[in-house]
């Protein structure tokens, strides 16, 4: 019967430990559940912060990126201003042609419409839209910046577009360089010719002796007043013009006879050919003729004024009959 008693306590207590033990497994298996969800929340944490980091230093290259290349832009900008200004002043020191004025005034006329385009609607707005999301990302902390960095994502049609504009500011100012390498070597042959042309020109006036004339033979006409006489081509000495290269020379002459009682009788020679005369009287007190050619010379030919005989012309300190020649260009 005692032995009975002590079968059944024992088997009450196995019972018992066997209900705890199941308990203590139960509430093991909970706990290591526990532990597997916050392990994956940390683990998510970790992903999502790594994502917000590099999404911030993807952002900040791009803000850089795009403000260094607007810099560089408005140097370069500048920088061809600057040269065609210079341009300018080296038309202006050498006297050029209309022509090339013309195509440097359009250059300089279009480089400060691309200037002020760049300034107004491109360079400045990109600018000015950098430094408002400069300071709308600079409002929001770190933990709220995974969810603003979507911004300059959804703005990525604005930014090709401003990126669009600069690559055409760059086509054109790389156009405008190759008009102003055009303009620099036009200027370069136009300084060429001018310093290759030699300088030939000369005005002349008669004498302060009043009448020359009659004389029994025909004279080679001496201007000894020497207004310009640039190359030193006509000699005073023996009143003759001597070609010093070969090309188109204009001369014009002009006489004066103030006595109706006399005549005048010119010609015009090159070398010992008559070119023309010119005959006229005095019906006045004051009587002028006049006339003018363009002759071919070759280097080392001559012209000059004969008073034929037995004619007369008349000059004084005003200078009534002058003589004037100058080289066209070189043939």
């Amino acid at each position: 019967m005692r032995g009975f008693a002590v079968f059944h306590i024992l088997l009450l207590c196995q019972c018992w430990t066997w209900a705890h033990s199941k308990a203590d497994n139960d509430a093991a298996q909970t706990l290591d559940q526990g532990l597997q969800v916050e392990i994956q929340g940390v683990e998510t944490n970790q992903s999502e912060s790594t994502k917000q980091t590099n999404g911030t230093v993807d952002f900040w290259a791009e803000l850089k990126e795009l403000r260094d290349m607007t810099i560089e832009l408005k140097t370069d900008l500048k920088h061809y201003l600057s040269r065609i200004e210079k341009l300018e002043q080296e038309k202006l020191d050498v006297g050029s042609g209309k022509d090339l004025e013309v195509r440097i005034s359009s250059a300089e006329k279009e480089m400060e419409e691309i200037k002020s385009e760049n300034a107004d609607s491109s360079s400045m707005l990109l600018l000015s839209r950098m430094e408002e999301i400069e300071l709308t990302s600079e409002s929001y902390n770190t933990r709220n910046l995974t969810s603003e960095i979507s911004l300059p994502r959804k703005q990525s049609g604005n930014a090709d577009h401003y990126l669009s504009r600069i690559e055409k500011l760059e086509q054109e100012k790389l156009d405008l360089e190759v008009r102003i390498s055009s303009a620099e070597k036009e200027m370069e042959e136009i300084k060429s010719e001018n310093a290759d042309q030699p300088k030939v020109a000369f005005s002349l006036g008669l004498t302060n002796a009043g009448r020359l004339g009659p004389y029994n033979t025909d004279i080679t006409l001496r201007f000894s007043k020497i207004f310009k006489n640039y190359g030193q081509a006509y000699n005073p000495d023996t009143g003759v013009f001597t070609a010093p290269v070969r090309g188109a020379y204009y001369f014009r002459f002009t006489f004066c006879e103030i006595n109706n009682a006399h005549w005048m009788g010119i010609h015009l020679y090159h070398n010992s050919k008559i070119i023309m005369t010119n005959y006229d009287r005095s019906n006045t007190y004051y009587e002028i003729m006049s006339n003018g050619v363009i002759l071919e010379l070759e280097r080392g030919d001559v012209v000059y004024m004969v008073l034929q005989a037995p004619y007369t012309v008349y000059d004084d300190h005003r200078n009534y009959s002058t003589f004037t020649g100058f080289l066209l260009f070189q043939l």
